[in-house]
């Protein structure tokens, strides 16, 4: 699915367990999203989502993902 001549829509997603992984999938399949950012407070979550997924910034914390992200 492509947005006719728009950006991509950028996307944040707070949480990488089972339920944002199954997100992240269905999201990082697509040709008009880009996953923009990615929180979890698990090393381990956030270092599958490095490996998989292509996020431009990952967090710890989602208020610091919100901030950190420019608009």
């Amino acid at each position: 699915m492509t947005r006719a001549g728009r950006d991509p829509l950028r996307i944040l997603v707070a949480g990488a367990g089972w339920f944002g992984r199954e997100h992240l999938d269905r999201l990082a399949a697509r040709d008009d999203v880009r996953i923009a950012g990615v929180s979890d407070p698990s090393t381990a979550a956030r270092d599958h989502v490095r490996a998989r997924y292509p996020v431009e910034h990952v967090f710890t914390d989602a208020l610091d993902m919100l901030d950190g992200t420019a608009a």
